[in-house]
């Protein structure tokens, strides 16, 4: 079975890589820029760089197995 890769831009949703969203928490924890300047700057969302930062959504999606 083939392994499906994502586009990126394909969607309206996670138009990033993980590298870069990386790279965005390091950029705002460090003080460098802002949510609001690296969201601007970038294609990540706002609500997602706070949530990341805050530790929302960590667990992976799915309920317990049986």
């Amino acid at each position: 079975m083939g392994r499906y890769k994502r586009v990126i831009g394909s969607k309206n949703y996670s138009n990033y890589t993980t590298e870069q969203l990386e790279e965005a928490l390091r950029l705002i924890r460090s003080g460098v820029m802002s949510q609001r300047q690296y969201s601007t700057r970038s294609k990540i969302l706002r609500a997602t760089l706070q949530n990341k930062l805050k530790g929302v959504h960590n667990r992976p999606a799915g309920g317990q197995t049986v």
